[in-house]
């Protein structure tokens, strides 16, 4: 009887893992098309815009089947010369959102290094417990970072009028 209800325990626990690891799997599955859609609308690196660039090549290949399986003489040439329009219009704005984005990675490159120039040094001291101290070097950095956004914030409502 003993050897019956460890068998049956087993199944049980194992039918609830495969549950939980189902549950688990579906979880991971929508995380990444989530993030595979906020890769695609908001690219921000290089291989984001690569991904969007490869579906648009997809969609002018789709289209110019669709163009050559359905029109045929100068219907079919007006058609493609309207994709070539319509496919312009959108490198452009895939142009205009790099332009965007490698501002923003450059705006957030500058202020993780005036963060880090400004930091004071750490260490772990004789005694086991973590040392931080400001060199005349860090506080300089942290002066010149304070002078930084102060212009930057200037530049900013300047622009904003």
């Amino acid at each position: 009887i003993s050897t019956v209800n460890s068998i049956r325990q087993d199944h049980i626990r194992r039918i609830e893992w495969e549950k939980k690891e189902e549950e688990r799997k579906r979880k991971e599955k929508e995380r990444r098309l989530r993030e595979e859609y906020q890769r695609r609308m908001q690219p921000l690196t290089k291989e984001d815009f690569d991904l969007v660039y490869h579906a648009l090549e997809l969609w002018r290949r789709e289209e110019i089947e669709n163009i050559n399986a359905t029109k045929s003489g100068p219907e079919r040439k007006a058609a493609l010369a309207g994709l070539m329009d319509e496919e312009t219009q959108l490198i452009a704005s895939i142009q205009r959102h790099k332009l965007i984005a490698r501002q923003e990675t450059s705006k957030a490159a500058k202020r993780r290094f005036l963060e880090k120039c400004a930091a004071p040094k750490e260490w772990i001291g004789f005694d086991g417990m973590p040392t931080k101290m400001d060199t005349p070097y860090t506080m300089r950095a942290k002066d010149l970072k304070l002078t930084y956004e102060s212009l930057e914030k200037r530049y900013l409502t300047r622009r904003s009028d």
